[in-house]
């Protein structure tokens, strides 16, 4: 039953849709990678330094809402929730963007309708006054 739901899926699907789902994916994708891993880095760059971070491989290893992180060396950090947000919405929009203007125009290259706009039909009327 589930194999026959997934087949219409999959062939009702148009092509149009593959670039906007791989534009989903890539936003979602590059969400979490910025959350998780970027934002975390540059937080931590900022405040330790750059050597610090780098040479002890400092990562942060809990963080809980409304607590204290910490730190793999041990360090409790009282974090700025701001200055962390900003910094992934930064950094998310700085990979977004990019990612999804690639996928667009890589789309328009190998799916040609994807790239042209749909052109709507001329009316009985407009063509009666052309002839």
């Amino acid at each position: 039953m589930a194999s026959k739901t997934w087949q219409k899926l999959c062939t009702a699907a148009d092509k149009n849709d593959i670039p906007h789902l791989l534009m989903f994916i890539t936003t979602l994708g590059t969400l979490l990678f910025s959350c998780r891993f970027v934002a975390n880095e540059i937080f931590l760059i900022g405040y330790y330094g750059f050597d610090k971070v780098w040479g002890d491989g400092l990562y942060i290893t809990q963080m809980q809402k409304n607590r204290p992180w910490v730190v793999s060396n041990g360090d409790i950090v009282q974090f700025d929730g701001a200055m962390h947000f900003i910094t992934t919405i930064v950094c998310w929009f700085s990979m977004a963007i990019p990612s999804c203007c690639l996928i667009e125009r890589i789309a328009g290259l190998f799916i040609p309708r994807f790239a042209r706009k749909p052109q709507v039909p001329e009316s009985p009327e407009s063509q009666a006054k052309k002839n």
